[in-house]
């Protein structure tokens, strides 16, 4: 822990000084903002607990971090599937791990607000290209925050990833992508000596990234797949019932399918199969669309649709592809 308490004042040091207090103005100048964390790791190391860690600490220091989670299987203020960012301004709940946001109802500590695109694949390296384009628009979203917001900008940023990230090929590219998007500034790695130096190899050249590793927890244990499970299932329960503390009751809705349109995420594997492709398309002509456009895949109204969770995009019924994948989740809906 005192490794982690080290980081902590690391970070609070390269922290600009007048930032504490409330009101908002522009603060576009990239100098006067807070560090921009990245937290990479294998499974079961320890990684969102010391995103919680520096998160609760920069808090305590009247801070108001941004908290970024880039990790699908595991919803944070929202539901598995997305990814999301939120500042957070109080300290975290001990009970419900981040806490509560207002999706969940009224709460008794402040309740966070966050920012969600969907994702819909378990695993990034589904479809890699899509995973890295809502990469992206969450970075803008929370771009555009910081340009607004001089405390939350100069509390910095902390990004919380998936394990899956710690493979060479292509989740050293993510991390790329996800340093150039977010402008990190120190990347933390948790318990993995190659991986530390792979990343002091790939970004030797650039200046303001400084790579740092830290050693593993000893408290870290390893979970299985039906634990993750039963946090998933627990996470979209508490959605739309609420948690042991604040009881929410959901309601049906009968709607007709002529009145919505429904989409599922494809995957890269049928993406390059060109066996799925229209009659009389090659592959050249497919690689020459618009790559938004097969993000996307209509779905047909069918029985597979019973007992899914989806996605509602800020968006029209008549909006195309690529405008519905720079849309915003609006909430979720249980068929």
């Amino acid at each position: 822990m005192s490794v982690y308490a080290n980081l902590h004042f690391a970070l609070e040091g390269l922290r600009p000084a007048a930032t504490l207090g409330t009101g908002a103005s522009n603060n576009s100048n990239p100098t006067s903002r807070g560090p921009c964390v990245l937290v990479l790791g294998p499974k079961d190391s320890g990684k969102t607990s010391l995103c919680k860690i520096l998160t609760s600490y920069a808090c305590k220091q009247q801070r108001f971090p941004m908290l970024v989670n880039l990790n699908p299987s595991e919803g944070v203020f929202t539901v598995p599937g997305t990814l999301s960012a939120a500042p957070v301004s109080d300290i975290l709940d001990v009970e419900q791990g981040w806490g509560e946001s207002q999706i969940n109802g009224p709460a008794h500590l402040h309740p966070k607000q966050p920012y969600a695109h969907f994702y819909g694949l378990e695993s990034p390296l589904t479809n890699v290209n899509y995973y890295k384009h809502v990469i992206s628009r969450l970075a803008l979203a929370v771009s555009s925050r910081l340009d607004k917001d001089e405390v939350v900008a100069g509390s910095g940023v902390i990004i919380d990833t998936p394990s899956t990230l710690m493979e060479r090929d292509p989740g050293h590219s993510i991390v790329s992508s996800i340093v150039a998007d977010f402008n990190v500034t120190a990347i933390v790695v948790v318990g993995h000596e190659r991986v530390y130096s792979e990343m002091v190899k790939r970004f030797k050249d650039k200046k303001t990234v400084s790579v740092i590793k830290v050693v593993k927890s000893g408290g870290c244990v390893e979970r299985d797949a039906s634990y993750l499970r039963s946090l998933q299932s627990r996470s979209i329960h508490d959605y739309f019932y609420g948690s042991f503390k604040q009881n929410l009751s959901p309601y049906t809705v009968t709607v007709d399918f002529s009145a919505v349109k429904v989409y599922r995420i494809a995957e890269e594997s049928a993406l390059q199969n060109t066996s799925v492709l229209p009659i009389g398309e090659d592959e050249v002509s497919a690689v020459t669309k618009d790559p938004a456009s097969e993000y996307l895949v209509p779905l047909e109204p069918s029985t597979i649709l019973q007992n899914c969770v989806m996605a509602v995009l800020n968006a029209s019924r008549e909006d195309s592809i690529p405008s519905l994948v720079e849309s915003e989740v609006l909430g979720f809906v249980h068929v």
